[in-house]
This record gives C-alpha cells, structure tokens and sequence, in this order.
C-alpha cells in the first residue's frame, strides 16, 4: 500500500494557505492561485522555482494579449483565434515552450470569461492570484521539510561503488557478460542527485568537501567506465600476465580463475593494460571515505 508522500502533504498545504491567503486579501476566486500552487510544488525548490518562472511568463504574455483585444472586442471569436495565434509565437520567440499552454489558458480566460468585467482589472487579478500560488509553492516547499540531496547522492555512492567493483571482477573473468549498462545508470544517477544539489536554493552551501569528494569520485568511475567499455570488447580468450593476477588477488582478496600466462599478442598487451588501469583505478576509489558523507546529515 502506498504512502502518502510528503510531496502531497506540501501541495495540500500549498493550496489551502493559497485559499486563506485570497481570502484575507479579499479576492474570491483562489482558482487561479491554487493551480498555480499545484503545478509549481516540484521535488525540489529550484524546479518549483523554475517551472514558477515559466507560468509567470506565460501568464504574463496571455494577460497582456488578452488585455489589449478584449478591450478592442472582448469575447470576440476572430480576436481570439488571432491571439492564440499571438500568444504562441511570443512564447516560441522568448523561447519559453512551456510557458505556452498557461498562456493560452489565461489569455482564453480573459477574451471568454469577462462577463462586463473591466478588462483591466480582470487581467491584473489572475497575474496577481497567479503570483501569489507560485509563491506560496515554492516558499512551502523551501522551509517544509526540503529535499536532503545528501542522503540520495550519499545513497547512490555508495550503489555505485558496489557495482563498480562487482562488474569490474567480471570484466577480468568474462569481458563478454559485463553489464555495462548497468555501471552507465549508476553513475548518471550520481550525476543527477549531484546536479540537483547543486542547483538547489539553501540558505548555506557549507557543504564544498563533500561536493569535491563526490566530484572527484565521479570523475575516478567514469575513467574506469571507460577502460571497462574496451575491456568488454576485447576478446575473452586474451592472457593475464602475472603482475595484473597478483594486483587482482590483493584488490579482491581471492585468486583469478583465469591462470597467468606469458603475454603472445598486442590484443593481450592492450587487454592487460586496461585491466591495469581500472585496478589502479578501483584502488583509489577504494581510499574514498563514502561513510564520512553522510555524518550530521
């Protein structure tokens, strides 16, 4: 069975103090504001921040076309088909796709839903209640409770670690069975836990040492990721030599099943050298301290 996710709890939160928050401003359709509130309550503050932007944009240029024809002909049916029109090449010139169906929304509000409203007035109120939900999402989501990026980018260090080391013992035994698709989604998993760390709004980024530890491993596994692609494409029949079978034994504390044999080919020196490469390699990821990163979080 399911939970109910702390996301939900925000975005009812967001909507009820959306509701209170027109009210007390005396404004009595909270419509607009609660949408507002709903589409703008992301998984993290930025992209409450960022898809707030875009739905300011496109109410903005909605209310602003929507303004200018209803007060030549509001409700007019010839208009509004000229405004959609306008409205979605405004939005295509700014760039801003998709900003482009709140746009279209608002402006549709205004040319349809004026009922002898002042033009004006009416456009200025869903700009506001529009301002006002987007704030209140991303103010929510910013003091309740945020997201800790830490935990996840602690908890994908260390599935990638793990995964590394596995595939790279069978990358040395069988190159032909190594998963490389899986070791490809860990590391992109750290990679996107560690973009939205970074991107995040927080009162402090004290946190550098983690961030450059992080960084440094993720730059160790993607240089490994590398010398693992051309291990799974070398032949599974090249020899070991003696010193790599002995580097493999203190890595992983067990003997190869493969037995060393004098090096006869430059398929055989090439393949020995990037198995020398990613021990190196995994070594040093080894010395990495994944535990520390995650204490006082």
């Amino acid at each position: 069975m399911s939970k109910i996710g702390m996301r939900n709890l925000k975005t009812a939160l967001s909507v009820f103090l959306c509701i209170v928050t027109l009210h007390v401003m005396k404004m009595p359709y909270p419509f607009y504001a609660c949408i507002a509130a709903v589409i703008c309550m992301q998984s993290s503050v930025f992209n409450s921040f960022k898809v707030g932007k875009n739905r300011m944009i496109g109410t903005s240029i909605g209310a602003l076309i929507g303004l200018i024809l209803a007060l030549l002909s509001p409700e007019s049916s010839i208009l509004t088909g000229i405004g959609i029109i306008i409205v979605i090449y405004l939005c295509n010139l700014l760039n801003k796709k998709n900003s482009i169906t709140i746009g279209c929304i608002v402006f549709l509000a205004i040319m349809t839903n004026l009922k002898g409203q002042d033009p004006f007035k009416y456009s200025t109120t869903r700009l506001l209640e529009t301002f006002v939900g987007i704030a209140i999402a991303v103010i929510v989501n910013y003091l309740v409770f945020p997201p800790n990026y830490l935990n996840q980018i602690y908890s994908d260090c260390k599935s990638l670690i793990h995964d590394m080391f596995l595939i790279s013992k069978t990358a040395v035994e069988s190159p032909e069975n190594v998963n490389i698709e899986k070791l490809e989604k860990r590391i992109t998993n750290l990679e996107s836990s560690l973009n939205l760390y970074l991107n995040e709004f927080r009162l402090k980024k004290s946190d550098n040492t983690e961030v450059e530890t992080i960084t440094t491993l993720l730059k160790i596994c993607n240089e490994a990721y590398t010398h693992l692609i051309t291990i799974k494409h070398l032949s599974s029949s090249c020899n070991l030599d003696k010193n790599v079978s002995a580097k493999y034994k203190e890595l992983f504390n067990e003997t190869i099943s493969i037995p060393p044999k004098s090096l006869e080919s430059s398929l055989d020196i090439a393949f020995n050298y990037h198995v020398h490469e990613l021990l190196n390699l995994l070594y040093r990821i080894k010395e990495f301290n994944i535990d520390g990163l995650n204490e006082g979080n």
